[in-house]
């Protein structure tokens, strides 16, 4: 078993570089024996594909190729067809595990530990590929996985409750429970910076329901900062500013047209925009003060402004989008997971992918 094990942390050091801490796992203690990715003497070391411009192709944009330069020091995580994947500008892409039974990823906000679930098992491991432990195992396999600032607790966000891990003692406690929310979708959790807890949105059990805003703190205490009508999440996802100060969603009007709507952190709510057929929220920028949504019939995309109107930009439809900064994203459709900018162009990083994280 050790062997093994040793095989697989080398494995995960070829693969990625970089460095981190947590509490290590004590001396002679063996993994349990589903620890992630064994590679045995007869199995392949994963290789890294070729330098990303010969393994990263693009696609045209107006008829003309043009590609996007991924900033310095951006590093991708993300599950391909249930393995576990890594992207880097300068290394291109490489596999990290081969069990097929991956099916989210997380880093830390410095980068250096990476949390993934395998089946109904939380994982943490250091991105040098040392230290992987088991942290807890789930009722039902599926999740989301943020951690806190400090970087020692980590939360996890399933179809019913919410349970925070604490790294440095190795518990779990449920900290929220909730009637189950659609299939596939897990509360979106921005911890306050001095995680001491955390913000959520629970969406409505039915249309006519309401969402309810809260604050949970790492205890368990929970305080209910307002309940709002909106959309199923199914339809448009409601997204928390990531400093956790604003909430941008949708909510059906009486005319069968739809409004997105800014709450600030007082539970203070306004339309913003005018109403339209399916709007749909894009996600926040980092600096916590735009966001991007979309309409249809006809389609159009803007650029939401917490303090001021929004702007109209031009933005291909994607089902997941996530702001590296002012001008990238990283966005999800149909399985691909590209790095666009906001003016124009995109480079596809991987094809087959299902979940993605990032940090730079």
């Amino acid at each position: 078993m050790i062997k093994r094990y040793l095989l697989f942390l080398l494995t995960l050091i070829y693969a990625v570089v970089a460095c981190g801490s947590t509490t290590p796992t004590p001396p002679g203690a063996p993994l349990p024996a589903s620890e992630p990715a064994p590679i045995t003497g007869t199995s392949p070391v994963p290789e890294p594909d070729r330098a990303p411009e010969e393994s990263l192709p693009t696609e045209p944009e107006s008829g003309m190729p043009q590609t996007v330069s991924a900033p310095t020091g951006l590093r991708v995580v993300y599950i391909r067809e249930g393995n576990l994947w890594s992207w880097t500008e300068a290394g291109g892409k490489a596999q990290l595990t081969g069990t097929g039974d991956m099916s989210t990823a997380r880093l830390s906000k410095d980068g250096q530990l990476l949390a993934f679930i395998r089946g109904r098992e939380v994982w943490t491991v250091r991105m040098d590929g040392t230290d992987a432990r088991l942290l807890a195992t789930l009722g039902d396999a599926g999740g989301a996985l943020w951690f806190a600032p400090n970087g020692s607790l980590l939360a996890v966000s399933t179809g019913d409750h919410i349970d925070v891990i604490d790294l440095n003692a190795s518990s779990s406690n449920t900290v929220v429970t909730y009637p189950a929310v659609p299939q596939g979708y897990y509360p979106e959790i921005v911890w306050s910076p001095d995680a001491f807890g955390f913000k959520t949105v629970i969406p409505p059990q039915t249309e006519t329901g309401q969402g309810e805003l809260l604050f949970i703190f790492a205890d368990g205490t929970a305080a209910s900062l307002a309940k709002f009508a909106l959309v199923s999440p199914t339809e448009s996802l409601p997204f928390l500013s990531p400093d956790g100060g604003y909430v941008i969603y949708v909510a059906k009007l009486g005319d069968g047209k739809e409004s997105l709507y800014l709450m600030d952190s007082s539970g203070a709510t306004r339309p913003y925009g005018e109403p339209a057929g399916n709007v749909r929220t894009l996600g926040w920028m980092p600096d916590s003060k735009h966001f991007v949504y979309s309409q249809e019939n006809p389609a159009r995309t803007f650029l939401g402004d917490v303090t001021g109107p929004p702007s109209e930009i031009v933005l291909e439809s994607y089902r997941t989008v996530r702001w590296v900064d002012a001008g990238r994203f990283l966005a999800l459709q149909d399985g691909n997971l590209y790095l666009g900018a906001i003016t124009g162009g995109k480079t596809l990083i991987d094809a087959g992918v299902s979940d993605f994280d990032f940090e730079q």
